[in-house]
């Protein structure tokens, strides 16, 4: 055992070197950290394995006296020894990534400005641009056709033949104008019949009121005698007032169904007066007339009538331009930024240089479908209300739209493509800051900013200053800087104000 101790002591040592090496040092005693079997005790019996050297050798694990075995202490201490190697070789591999980072960041940074300040002695100089303040407006473009927010088309209740027509396209009418009358004949006769069969029941009710009141007579002449006659005078000479009572009541009947003829017959009166009245057909609303396929001379009763027009012309059409609407489809990328009030502009064609205020009233909820959408483009009808229209404007004229969707006062307002968005969610920014003589850029700053409303060509943003100089991509997109996504193409447009 003690041969077996002194090789575990000194390890693969020649035995020359041991020999001249003296005796073995005593190996100091290290107290176990628990009670459990050290990693190298193979067995419950205390004996185990030690490497020694490169080769395994059995040795005592736990000593009489608790203590860990010689070449189990060695062992340990190896491990501690190498542990603080490693950790001593981490903590310099940290410094040095720490300083070169620094480094390279510097040289980066130095390498930006110098690059910045060649291209600027070069005459070019980078693209810069200057954080603002003001407004900033994001919208949403669509295109539709001006209507009336009401419009009646007139048609007569009556047949005839149109005489006097007293309007035209463009004429502006109030509500009960004559715009035609009409000749009908038979009308004419049903009053007149209607006239005669009156004064017929007024004679009737005549002659029933004169029987009436001759029977009323008689039989209050009668009812006095009878009741005048002296006591015990005999009245079998005088009229029994019982007798002409029934021709009382019988007349009364008569004046009474002569007074119901009479009724009915200025009923029917009134009614063929009505009735031929609606020959002067009159304006049911106040408006503009925007059609007429009325022809004079033509019968209502005949499709010739709007014939010189067209079929489908009505004969008076009537429209309230007081206030327009327009019917615009918008691209199914851009509905769901729209809302109910929200303003808009209104432009048209054949009106150069006149915009007229509107605001959404309605959107549909359903898609619209056919040549209106287009074939593979989705849209949805929006109808904005132009309250107080241009008078040059009329129906059916091609209008666009621009839809107010956000609106930012008093911000500071940076372009889009001075913006750089990360995967991350932030923005960042470039800020370029000059030397005090202006000569040279002294230093470029990556910055996180938020944006709080942008449309296609600019943001407004915070986290920066009025003045602030923002670095721009360059022509051929070297810095990679670019916009953020606008959601649709070619369905929005925007405005933002100048700096203030």
């Amino acid at each position: 055992m003690a041969a077996h101790d002194d090789l575990a002591s000194t390890g693969n040592t020649s035995p020359v070197a041991r020999k001249h090496a003296g005796p073995t040092p005593p190996i100091p005693v290290l107290e176990r950290a628990s009670s459990a079997p050290d990693a190298a005790t193979a067995d419950a019996g205390g004996t185990g394995t030690a490497v020694t050297g490169g080769t395994t050798a059995p040795t005592e694990a736990i000593l009489t006296d608790g203590a860990v075995a010689p070449d189990d202490a060695t062992s340990v201490a190896l491990r501690n020894m190498e542990r603080r190697r490693r950790a001593r070789r981490r903590k310099r591999l940290i410094r040095v990534a720490i300083v070169v980072g620094t480094i390279v960041a510097l040289v980066a940074g130095t390498a930006i400005v110098n690059m910045l300040n060649a291209a600027g002695a070069g005459g070019g100089g980078p693209a810069t641009a200057v954080v603002t303040r003001g407004d900033l407006t994001s919208s949403v473009s669509a295109s539709g056709k001006a209507e009336p927010i009401s419009s009646t088309v007139v048609t007569p209740e009556v047949d005839g033949i149109i005489e006097n027509l007293q309007v035209a396209e463009g004429t502006t009418v109030n509500a009960g104008d004559v715009l035609f009358t009409l000749r009908n004949d038979s009308l004419d006769k049903a009053v007149r019949e209607a006239s005669q069969q009156v004064r017929s029941a007024e004679v009737g009710v005549s002659g029933a009121q004169a029987s009436l009141d001759s029977a009323r007579s008689n039989y209050n002449t009668a009812l006095n005698a009878w009741n005048s006659a002296p006591d015990g005078e005999t009245q079998a000479t005088l009229t029994d007032p019982d007798t002409l009572y029934d021709a009382v009541v019988s007349a009364q009947s008569s004046l009474e169904a002569a007074q119901v003829t009479l009724q009915g017959a200025r009923e029917a009166y009134d009614e063929a007066v009505a009735t031929a009245g609606k020959r002067t057909v009159k304006a049911p609303i106040s408006g503009s007339v925007v059609a007429v396929g009325a022809v004079a001379g033509a019968s209502t009763a005949s499709s010739a009538a709007p014939s010189q027009q067209g079929s489908n012309t009505p004969l008076v059409q009537i429209a309230d331009v007081s206030q327009m609407t327009v019917t615009a489809q918008v691209n199914e990328v851009d509905i769901s930024k729209l809302a109910v009030d929200q303003t808009a502009t209104v432009t048209f064609s054949a009106l150069p240089g006149t915009t007229m205020d509107a605001r959404i009233t309605h959107i549909a909820t359903v898609a619209t479908s056919g040549a209106e959408g287009g074939a593979g483009v989705v849209t949805y009808s929006v109808e904005l209300l132009i309250p107080n229209p241009d008078p040059s404007l009329k129906p059916g004229m091609t209008a666009s739209a621009t839809i107010v969707t956000q609106s930012v006062t008093d911000a500071l307002i940076a372009p889009v493509a001075a913006l750089s968005t990360h995967d991350d969610g932030t923005t960042t920014v470039d800020v370029v800051t000059y030397a005090a003589d202006g000569s040279s850029i002294e230093s470029v700053e990556t910055r996180e900013v938020t944006v709080v409303a942008q449309n296609s060509n600019d943001a407004a943003v915070e986290g920066l200053s009025e003045g602030d100089v923002l670095m721009l991509p360059s022509t051929d997109g070297a810095t990679g800087i670019g916009p953020l996504s606008e959601g649709s193409a070619g369905g929005s447009s925007d405005t933002a104000g100048a700096g203030r």
